[in-house]
């Protein structure tokens, strides 16, 4: 049991988990600043992030990226259509393959990610719906103000996701 405590408490370090601060405000947890940091990127389709081209699925013409930089133990890449357009960068945790460790730890960012979208709301710049989509799984959808999709917050009981969707303008835009 001492270990179990030892390895959350250095986890929590290493991760910089602190107690959240209110949007819009230099965060001291390194998961809510990655986050605040692709929202910005998203605003340039993601023109910095994205990485080599790793997969493409031919049925539906999805382009499956590399991301630049990873998040910890998630699943980072980007989707686009071969043809160009708008990127989805997707951060994802598979709870179904995680050790207890890395449960609790995912845990706390996962509260961190869901108090930083609350705030987001409370801060007036951005509005937010919750749904449920076919598949059963809780949907969080962010918008800014002008309208624009700037953000999925999907989960249930095997995974929890973020699809942060770029902002595409032909004139920013480089294939």
């Amino acid at each position: 049991m001492k270990k179990l405590y030892f390895l959350l408490i250095v986890c929590l370090l290493i991760l910089g988990i602190n107690a959240p601060v209110a949007f819009g405000q230099e965060s001291p947890a390194p998961v809510i600043r990655e986050l605040r940091a692709l929202i910005e990127s998203g605003k340039t389709n993601f023109q910095k992030d994205v990485g080599v081209l790793a997969d493409i699925d031919t049925a539906s013409g999805i382009g499956i990226y590399k991301t630049r930089k990873p998040s910890p133990g998630a699943t980072t890449v980007i989707l686009q259509s071969v043809e160009g357009g708008k990127r989805i960068y997707m951060i994802r945790y598979d709870t179904k393959t995680m050790s207890t460790d890395s449960l609790i730890v995912m845990n706390q960012i996962v509260n961190l990610y869901i108090d930083e979208l609350n705030a987001m709301i409370k801060s007036g710049l951005y509005t937010g719906s919750d749904t449920t989509d076919d598949y059963g799984m809780a949907v969080t959808i962010m918008k800014d103000l002008a309208g624009n999709h700037i953000l999925d917050y999907k989960s249930d009981k095997t995974m929890q996701a973020i699809y942060l969707y770029g902002l595409f303008s032909e004139s920013k835009q480089s294939k």
